[in-house]
């Protein structure tokens, strides 16, 4: 039950920091923070779902994982976020656009990097119901978000 309730909250904390920043940035920098943040879901979606999905089956199946798969994963993980930060500056040394709407390709990837690691451990809290894992994990979250946007900025 813990979990579920964690989703709903963490459903609606996200509805409530996507108004924080909108009420913050105002409409053209909201629009482009929009543009970045979906740039970066699906970034990280197209990159690391797969790795995700094929890992929380894996541990439907199997139960805990043992250290060397857990290490693989990881490295999975270290290797893809690794290319595509790589990635980035042979797109601008090739010529190619790395900015787009004024917004940093840099801060997209790094913010897909962050948003699939956070999204495979809540997955794997999940998968193994760790409420208390999966709590802490939503929380740590939404505080890290609030610290960057204060609701007081807001009023």
């Amino acid at each position: 039950m813990g979990i579920i309730l964690t989703f709903v909250f963490n459903s609606a904390l996200n509805l409530v920091l996507g108004l924080a920043v909108a009420a913050v940035l105002g409409p053209e920098e909201y629009g482009r923070f929009a543009i970045a943040f979906m740039l970066s879901i699906v970034l990280s979606t197209a990159l690391f779902d797969w790795l995700r999905l094929a890992a929380t089956r894996f541990f439907a199946e199997a139960g805990r994982p043992s250290g060397a798969i857990k290490t693989s994963i990881e490295g999975g993980y270290g290797v893809i976020g690794a290319s595509l930060l790589l990635l980035l500056p042979a797109t601008h040394f090739a010529g190619m656009v790395v900015d787009a709407a004024g917004v940093s390709l840099l801060l997209v990837a790094v913010t897909a990097i962050a948003n699939a690691r956070f999204e495979f451990r809540a997955a794997e809290a999940r998968a193994f119901f760790l409420d208390g894992v999966y709590i802490r994990l939503v929380l740590a979250k939404h505080l890290l978000h609030a610290s960057r946007y204060p609701i007081a900025r807001v009023a």
